[in-house]
């Protein structure tokens, strides 16, 4: 597997974003972050396999949303980590595919497969992750 850490122009970056945001396809749940953890994207089928509305979801920290309390602390390491190294590292989710445990609105657990990305950014665009 070939990793590349590549970075863009504002221009260029949101371009790519945009793109991504196009290619949201119905049948994947979608969930783009910000650097801090905040939902800053959820596409319907976020909202059927949690339960949460986007209006519900957007602005809510991530981890306290959908997260297993269990997985909480981790998540918001790795959150520091990407963010000191300006997403540019290669952590210990980005960019594999795993099978992680999820919280539905109800309370109960729910398997989820994920994919993690780091949407590099600037300063007006700042860095982001999408899964």
């Amino acid at each position: 597997m070939i990793h590349a850490n590549v970075r863009f122009d504002q221009t260029t970056a949101l371009r790519i974003l945009e793109n991504f945001l196009k290619r949201i396809e119905d049948r994947n749940a979608d969930i783009i972050i910000s650097a801090e953890g905040i939902i800053v994207g959820w596409n319907p089928m976020a909202e059927e396999i949690f339960g949460y509305s986007a209006s519900e979801a957007l602005g809510a920290p991530l981890d306290r949303l959908i997260l297993p309390e269990r997985y909480r602390a981790a998540h918001q390491a790795g959150l520091k980590r990407q963010r000191e190294q300006e997403g540019v590292g290669i952590g210990m989710i980005l960019c594999r595919r795993l099978r992680v445990p999820g919280l539905h609105k109800d309370g109960y657990e729910v398997m989820v497969e994920i994919w993690v990305v780091s949407l590099i950014g600037t300063a007006t665009n700042p860095l982001r992750f999408a899964a």
